[in-house]
C-alpha cells in the first residue's frame, strides 16, 4: 500500500510497476481477509473475552469484505466486457450492488451468526491450519 501511495505521489500510475503492485496489492488485502481473518475471527469467537469485544472485531472483519467488494469492482472497470468471464464477473458484482440488504446481511450471518452458532452452541473449538506440529494460522 505505501508503495502504491509513493509512486502516486511520483505520479507514475500509468507505469508498469504501479500496475504489478497494484495487483499484487489486491490479491494480498483478498488473500488476507478471506482465509487469514477468518481464521482469526473463529478463533476469537473461542476465546473467553467480552461479548462486545467478539462483536466489535466480528463487524470489522465483515467490513475487510466490503472491501473486496470494491476492490473487485475496481478489477471489473479494468475487464474486458465483451468477453464471457469478464461479462460474468460484472454481472456477478451487479447483482451484489443491487442487493446490498441483502449483501450486508450475508456478511453478518457470515461474520457474528456463524461463529457464534459454531463456538457457542455447538461448542467447536479452535480451528487451525497446520503442517506437522506447526500451527500456522
Amino acid at each position: 500500500m505505501m508503495l502504491r501511495k509513493i509512486l502516486r505521489t511520483k505520479q507514475a500510475t500509468g507505469t508498469l510497476g504501479y500496475k504489478v503492485i497494484e495487483i499484487l496489492f489486491a490479491l494480498s488485502f483478498i488473500f488476507f481477509r478471506t482465509v487469514h481473518a477468518t481464521f482469526v475471527n473463529y478463533n476469537m469467537w473461542v476465546m473467553e473475552i467480552y461479548l462486545v469485544t467478539k462483536l466489535t472485531v466480528s463487524l470489522v472483519y465483515s467490513v475487510g469484505f466490503y472491501w473486496i467488494y470494491l476492490i473487485l469492482v475496481i478489477a471489473a472497470k479494468e475487464l474486458d466486457g465483451s468477453s464471457g468471464v469478464g461479462k460474468r464477473f460484472k454481472d456477478s458484482l451487479g447483482v451484489v450492488s443491487k442487493n446490498k440488504l441483502l449483501f450486508g446481511l450475508a456478511l453478518f450471518v457470515w461474520a457474528v451468526l456463524v461463529p457464534f452458532y459454531m463456538t457457542q452452541i455447538i461448542r467447536y473449538g479452535y480451528i487451525n491450519l497446520k503442517v506437522g506440529n506447526f500451527i500456522l494460522l
